[in-house]
């Protein structure tokens, strides 16, 4: 679905790997990412973006109102919780 939405997406690729590498080098230490939140698509795209690196995906903080029939099932399944 990301891939028809979007041509492309634009990433801090040596950015992306020395997080990469910080987390294998230093498992089980927590890593946060904040996104800009401009749309509900950020975190989708940033879980997309991670597994796509076989990095672990993030869990997502949602608010209750994303909690709605069909796409709270479609988040929950993206790792977010309500």
């Amino acid at each position: 679905l990301l891939t028809t939405l979007f041509n492309a997406v634009y990433l801090d690729e040596p950015g992306l790997w020395s997080v990469k590498r910080l987390m294998l080098e230093n498992p089980g230490a927590p890593v946060i990412y904040v996104p800009t939140h401009k749309s509900h698509v950020d975190y989708l795209l940033l879980s997309f973006c991670l597994f796509c690196r076989d990095m672990n995906c993030p869990h997502i903080a949602a608010g209750d109102n994303l909690s709605i029939p069909l796409l709270g099932t479609v988040f929950r399944l993206c790792g977010a919780f309500f």
